[in-house]
């Protein structure tokens, strides 16, 4: 080692460096970093002056070599300078390393030279060395470290802004943080710059030691204040509720750690209340918009209010503008002002005495009644809420008084509050949030039945949450959930409530039917019991259960059901075998349990929170016996069995589950055998088929050719389309006969080779007829379940020649439509089979983009050739017209009345048949273009040709198609907007022209007493909305013809509220359209002189304008 020593530094000494980098280079010695650092301490301190006076200029000289290379300049001095930075680097790191050596002026400059280079060139080769070099002169506090920080702070804040996972870097950059306050804003500008972008990254803001380091940069840099709170409102803008909450924890945390308090004061002002600020004074929004992300900023703070500094900084901060804003005119500066001081609540400050803080309370509290009390439906939604988490947060502090009071207000008036349904769902929201205290189970006993009738609310959304309530009360012992609501009232909404309400309401009671801890005998008795309060019910019941019991309570449970029915079955063959008639003793004597210590009402025992349903006669308190000629209960305990099964088909297919599957096999295969004799009951039949549709065929061979047999007779059954027994084409399916299924329903569709089918008074007419819609309700069948549907897909060749015959169904349509006459064709029929040909079409060519648009272009024709010319205006209702004003459409044609709808009425040519026809195929072709605009990507000639369409948009909507209208328009929009290939000049201007016609044609009609009711207003809304989506010049052009218009109508007079609100919901439904109606006006304004057109175009402003 005294050699290479010795060596270095005769090298060094040489002027020029080659020596000094070769022998780097080549003595194995020098190569690893453990050798250099042992060559380094050995060297005395002299020595190591001496080096780096030496090596100092030779940096010097290399720096400016390696610059000029990089700049491409010829008369570089050194052939390859690079190499002599890197050793220089490496010597550099081994004296910061060592505890041995000291650190020579010409050490520090050179490292400053080479920092500056690096910092500003980006040198890659030298880069990552001198980083790890400043790094560690930052870290072992060398003399002149804040010089050379800038180049590893740059460098981790680039890697932290590049990596996805930058937990590595972002824990180097902590340990630097407080280099921070060595760089100045102007000179560290590119420093200062990158941790203005770390604050709106989100995976960066996610790791708990870069939300430090930011806190950190805030308090390190007080001139930078501004502009990060500038960074962070943008990001607010993007960033979501979570993202929302770590900003608030790092401003708070910049907040505690500030110990300078002007620093501290300007965190509070510019940052804190510029959000509180913020938060109250803007537009209220949806769960995502940047309303929201500032309520949950301010929450965060909020929520640890606990910590005294804190709650005296939100009262001195709220105390300016609060409490003022509560009383605001703007509604929704009152609902967000409500939010923040409900969320925050108490505000007191307790450097007060005792007595002003009590008084502070009691005017919260009396503010939190006044709220309640609110006018405005949000401020009261809002306040329900805020009320109700107060009074769960603070149960044992508030006095009673003032809980009773508030809670009298929620139960009594706002629980059913007419006028808005958000508000009945929060006050049940609420009571839900009260629940969360026990404190509060006294008083929410005595006032939960005032609010059970709630169960049959008009509103969904109303129903649903209190299902969900309850549910929740079942689980707290304190309450008993059958005083809260009547269990009637509960089974009685499963025959008419919607799928979410009716999975609540089962999840509520179905313990009380199926579960372990019951006996097989009360579980047979209750399920009885239902069913003999109602058959729908039972089903309904049952339909939601599946998804709340496990697949082999659902077997035992079918097995159960099972065994019960063939008792009552062997009981009837022993009574016929004796030549008489069954008894009325009981069929199983242990079928009902004795209700001993329970209480009863009428035909119901309560048990707790369960309900025990005994099967009682109402005459005797005797157990009526169950016999198989109590048709209702045997019926119902099929239908059950068939929709335990049909739930869970899908599980029991699955691997692992053959066991069960084949158990069920096993049973059912034997007990149906005795089933089909003893029930003749046509009901009950269709339920055993459906049952043994489920079945392989090699355990239901006997039943084949019944089966069969009946599908043969299905032309001949009446009233075929309302009793349609789909059991008997599933059996068929499932039994491998889908070949001759397709094979007969070919056979009966052959009448529509032909224009003219026979007449009814023909021989064969009634059978032609029938065999037709017999073929309908087979193909719908085999379309709506999935099982059938894959078997028939394997007959390929017999399902394109069914699909083929299908297709004559549209040429004889369109022949009816032209000719103006029926040729015995009725119009269901057609229209049926036209809609399974579309279906059939999807099916068969899915992917076929070819194939689709052919179908979507043909369906497009009817419409145009012939749907049109069988939809005109009554020459009758144009002679009533009088001096009524009228408005041309764009074909000469077509006159829109503007008196009353009543004057409106369609005709044709051939009469009702062809109209109706007309408006039927019309309906099914806009349906078809919806799905499949929906479904496929949109192409530019799909959407022309859908754009077409509208130039009859006044006919199609005086026709009662105005929804479909509306939500093929909406679907063509929304496709339009994420489509490449529809961002053309040309599928703008059909989009555009298919906007202006749908805006005419709403004009022509928005008088119509009936016109803007279910479908078509929520239609229409959803279309209007759909225009925030539309390009720019093309949302001015529609707001251009919906100023027109609406201007049009102001001008005719006689404008009713009605109709003044529906042009009222047209311009707020769309945002970007409210506000380009806005610009629109203002500039028509300006270039409009006094008179009837200023007043109207006046009226329009004050419309846009309105809140």
């Amino acid at each position: 080692m005294e050699a290479v020593r010795a060596n270095v530094l005769q090298s060094v000494k040489l002027d020029s460096p080659d020596e000094f980098v070769k022998l780097f280079n080549l003595n194995v010695l020098l190569k690893k970093d453990e050798d250099l650092k042992e060559l380094v301490s050995s060297l005395t301190e002299e020595q190591q002056t001496e080096l780096w006076i030496r090596l100092s200029p030779h940096i010097v000289t290399a720096t400016i070599n390696e610059t000029a290379a990089e700049a491409d300049v010829s008369d570089a001095i050194n052939k390859d300078p690079l190499q002599l930075l890197q050793v220089a680097i490496r010597l550099a790191q081994q004296f910061i390393s060592s505890s041995d050596c000291i650190i020579p002026q010409d050490l520090f400059q050179s490292v400053l030279l080479l920092h500056g280079y690096v910092l500003a060139s980006d040198h890659k080769h030298l880069k990552g060395p001198m980083v790890k070099l400043c790094e560690s002169w930052w870290l072992n506090s060398t003399e002149g470290r804040e010089a050379l920080s800038s180049l590893p702070v740059v460098f981790l804040l680039e890697k932290c802004l590049q990596e996805k996972s930058a937990g590595t870097y972002m824990s180097r950059l902590w340990k630097l943080r407080d280099a921070l306050g060595g760089i100045d804003v102007t000179s560290g500008k590119l420093v200062w710059d990158l941790i203005l972008n770390l604050f709106t990254h989100s995976a960066f803001l996610k790791n708990s030691k870069a939300q430090k380091f930011l806190s950190h940069a805030i308090v390190m840099q007080p001139l930078m204040l501004k502009r990060i709170h500038q960074t962070v409102k943008y990001g607010l803008g993007q960033a979501s509720l979570a993202m929302a909450g770590i900003y608030a924890g790092i401003a708070l945390e910049a907040w505690k750690k500030c110990e300078d308090a002007n620093v501290k004061a300007s965190i509070e002002m510019e940052m804190i209340q510029d959000m509180m600020y913020s938060a109250i004074y803007i537009k209220r929004g949806g769960s995502k918009s940047l309303h929201a992300r500032l309520i949950k900023y301010m929450s965060h703070i909020h929520s640890i209010k606990y910590q005294s500094a804190v709650n005296a900084m939100l009262v001195n901060l709220y105390k300016p503008f609060l409490w003022r804003s509560l009383h605001a005119a703007n509604a929704d500066v009152r609902a967000n002002a409500a939010e923040l001081f409900l969320d925050a609540m108490p505000l007191v400050d307790t450097s007060k005495t005792k007595k002003e803080c009590e008084e502070s309370l009691q005017k919260q509290f009396d503010i939190m009644a006044d709220l309640l009390e609110e006018e405005d439906h949000v401020v009261r939604q809002v306040a329900i809420a805020g009320v109700c988490r107060v009074l769960s947060t603070y149960a044992d502090q508030i006095p009673h008084e003032v809980t009773s009071d508030l809670l009298a207000v929620l139960f009594t008036k706002l629980a059913w509050d007419q006028s808005s349904i958000d508000v009945r769902v929060a006050v049940i929201k609420g009571i839900s949030q009260l629940l969360e205290n026990h404190v509060n189970y006294a008083l929410l006993s005595n006032m939960l039945p005032s609010v059970a009738d709630l169960i049959h609310d008009k509103s969904e959304k109303v129903k649903l949450a209190f299902a969900k309530l309850l549910i929740k009360i079942k689980h707290i012992r304190a309450f008993k959930i059958w005083k809260i609501v009547r269990r009637e009232h509960v089974f009685a909404r499963l025959e008419v409530d919607t799928g979410p309400v009716c999975t609540k309401l089962v999840e509520l009671t179905y313990r009380s039917f199926i579960d372990e801890s019951l006996s097989n005998d009360m579980q047979l008795d209750r399920c009885i019991a239902l069913i003999e309060s109602g058959l729908e019910r039972s089903r309904q019941f049952y339909k939601y259960v599946v998804k709340h019991i496990t697949l082999q309570q659902a077997v035992n449970y079918m097995l159960l059901l099972r065994k019960c029915i063939l008792t009552c079955v062997n009981k009837y063959n022993e009574n016929a075998k004796e030549n008489r008639r069954p008894s009325l003793c009981t069929t199983l004597s242990n079928m009902t349990i004795a209700a001993q210590n329970a209480t009863t009402v009428g035909d119901f025992t309560m048990i707790d929170n369960n309900i025990t349903l005994f099967h009682k006669d109402t005459d005797s308190s005797q157990e009526e016996e169950l016999t198989i000629d109590n048709t209702s209960v045997m019926r119902g305990l099929f239908d059950v069995i068939s929709i335990l099964w049909a739930g869970f088909s899908k599980e029991l297919n699955k691997v692992g589950n053959e066991e069960l599957q084949a158990i069920l096999f096993d049973k059912f295969s034997r007990a149906l055998l005795e089933f089909f004799p003893v029930f003749e009951n046509d009901q009950i039949q269709e339920t055993l088929l459906f049952i043994a549709s489920f079945l392989p065929l090699s355990f239901a061979k006997q039943f084949c050719r019944r089966v069969e047999r009946e599908f043969q007779k299905l032309p001949n059954r009446d009233n075929i389309e309302e009793a349609f027994p789909e059991s008997v084409v599933l059996c068929v399916c499932a039994w491998g006969s889908a070949r001759k299924l397709l094979e007969t329903v070919h056979k009966w569709l052959a009448p529509l080779n032909g224009i003219c089918r026979p007449r009814r008074s023909s021989r064969d007419g009634g059978f032609i007829a029938a065999s037709l819609k017999a073929s309908v309700q087979v193909v719908k069948c085999v379309l709506n379940h999935p099982n059938c549907l894959s078997k028939v897909q394997e007959e390929n060749s017999l399902l394109q020649q069914l699909f083929e015959r299908l297709a004559q169904a549209q040429i004889i349509v369109q022949h009816c439509l032209k000719e103006t006459k029926s040729f015995g064709w009725e119009i269901d029929t057609l229209i049926s089979l036209m809609t399974l040909h579309s279906k059939l079409l999807y099916i068969i060519y899915e992917g076929d983009e070819k194939k689709l648009l052919s179908h979507i272009t043909e369906l497009s024709s009817i419409i145009n050739n012939y749907c049109y010319d069988g939809l005109t205006i009554d020459d009758l209702a144009l002679s009533t017209i009088g001096a009524k004003k009228r408005r041309r459409l764009q074909d000469p044609q077509e006159t829109v009345l503007s008196a009353d709808d009543s004057t409106l009425c369609l005709n044709v040519g051939g009469g009702d048949y062809v109209r109706e026809l007309s408006t039927k195929a019309a309906q099914l072709a806009l349906t078809v273009i919806l799905n499949y605009v929906a479904l496929q990507n949109l192409s530019s000639g799909v959407l022309h040709i859908s754009c077409s369409l509208f130039k009859h948009a006044t006919l199609l909507c005086s026709a009662g198609l105005a929804g479909t209208l509306y939500e093929v328009l909406h679907q063509l929009t929304n496709s339009a907007s994420v489509s490449d290939d529809c961002n053309t000049d040309s599928c703008d201007d059909s989009l555009g022209e298919a906007w202006v016609q749908t805006i005419r044609s709403f004009t022509y009609h928005v008088r119509g007493a009936d016109f803007m009711t279910g479908k078509a207003k929520s239609s229409w809304v959803r279309l209007v909305q759909s225009a925030d989506l539309l390009v720019l010049p093309l949302g001015k052009r529609i707001v251009a013809e919906l100023v027109e218009s609406f201007l049009s109508l102001l001008d005719e007079g006689d404008i009713t509220s009605s109709v003044y609100e529906r042009m009222r919901m047209t311009i707020h439904s769309s945002s970007s359209i409210q506000s380009l109606v806005s610009i629109h006006l203002q500039n028509k304004l300006k270039d409009c002189d006094e008179g009837s057109l200023k007043d109207n175009i006046c009226l329009l402003v004050t419309m846009a304008s309105i809140s």
